[in-house]
């Protein structure tokens, strides 16, 4: 009975494998993989068998108490707030930070795909023709889904208010970007004044309108994980250091020319590559402006406005498609590698340490 169970477990000595204390995370470090690993799985399990009761409507949580087999269990008769999905992601953010980092990363990645295959069936039963559809519209509401989930995931990780930082300012923050902000503005009058296709006519205004909310979606939503969850949780994992910050920026940044290997299942392999690669530098230089100016939207516009002037006149006139622009990368993308690691080590350079820890010092750990 309950009385018999509660007896053995205030009763059981604390050393036992069987104690009902929580494993500590640092178990993981002396190498006990398999129980850290058991423990884990029984939190997934556990946070989510919680949720999915209350979802049904009772108050009534699972009495894991009544099973016989092992005090631990007893001595959780009901789950407690720790054992809810909320903090289950902060347990794990905090514990495992890189593992975090990967699985948002595939939560975006499978959000976009899940999405893409939802609207392609609703569309393929309404009877809509693929062929005269707007792409750039379907792309936004993939986008969409995908800024909302990571909009979720900072919300349940405690991390929503950086939406909300101010920082240095909008404006100001445009200026620790300037060196972006250039090669747009340059990207955008050498594609206007030497790559307009001739005798094409521009595309309806409804078309341009969607292209070019589709490419600020895409800034959104890719802000939102690859700075704002990933870059985020890594600054406050390595710390606001010299050696903290540049590694934050490295591996937010690989992770993010990681992401782009999916065009892979529409574009020429090489050119994917080089994506890749000139992708892992510029979000190297995206989290440097990020952690400079504590304000996610000014490489949210940054971003937006870079895809914006790549795909300029795909988007105007209709002639390029995204993923043969992918396909047409060549080796002189790799010039690219330099011109956006250079100034990551500008902006990161020693004397300006000082403004990264003034903005980001309050939620790193000491």
């Amino acid at each position: 009975n309950r009385a018999a169970v509660r007896s053995t477990v205030s009763n059981q000595p604390s050393g036992l494998l069987l104690s009902p204390r929580v494993p500590s995370v640092g178990m993981s470090k002396r190498g006990d993989y398999c129980y850290t690993f058991v423990y884990w799985s029984f939190f997934f399990a556990a946070g989510f068998a919680a949720e999915a009761t209350a979802a049904c409507g009772g108050n009534r949580e699972p009495r894991l108490g009544q099973w016989s087999a092992a005090p631990f269990f007893a001595s959780h008769y009901r789950f407690p707030s720790t054992f809810r999905r909320r903090t289950m992601l902060k347990r794990l953010r905090s514990a495992h930070p890189i593992l975090f980092c990967i699985l948002a990363e595939v939560l975006l990645l499978g959000t976009l795909f899940v999405t893409d295959l939802f609207f392609s069936v609703v569309l393929l039963f309404a009877g809509v023709d693929f062929t005269t559809m707007d792409t750039y519209l379907y792309s936004t509401l993939q986008e969409l889904a995908g800024a909302a989930v990571m909009v979720l995931v900072l919300k349940k990780t405690g991390r929503a208010g950086i939406l909300f930082r101010r920082g240095s300012g909008f404006f100001n923050g445009l200026l620790v970007g300037m060196y972006p902000l250039v090669l747009i503005g340059y990207s955008f009058f050498a594609s206007l004044m030497f790559q307009r296709p001739e005798n094409t006519p521009l595309l309806p205004l409804g078309r341009i309108l969607t292209f070019l909310l589709s490419m600020m979606m895409v800034g959104v939503a890719e802000e939102f994980a690859f700075r704002g969850v990933i870059a985020q949780t890594l600054l406050e994992h390595y710390g606001t250091s010299r050696g903290g910050i540049w590694k934050a920026c490295i591996v937010s940044g690989l992770l993010f020319g990681a992401a782009h290997l999916t065009n892979i299942l529409g574009s020429a392999p090489f050119g994917v590559l080089m994506q890749c690669l000139f992708a892992a530098a510029l979000g190297t230089l995206f989290a440097a402006i990020y952690f400079r100016t504590g304000n996610i939207w000014v490489t949210v516009f940054l971003h937006g406005m870079m895809d914006i002037s790549s795909m300029l006149i795909g988007g105007l006139y209709g002639t390029t498609t995204l993923a043969e622009s992918v396909s047409g990368y060549d080796l002189s993308m790799l010039y690219s590698v330099a011109l956006y690691l250079i100034p990551m080590a500008f902006l990161l350079r020693k004397k300006k340490l000082p403004e990264v820890q003034l903005y980001w010092g309050g939620c790193v750990k000491k």
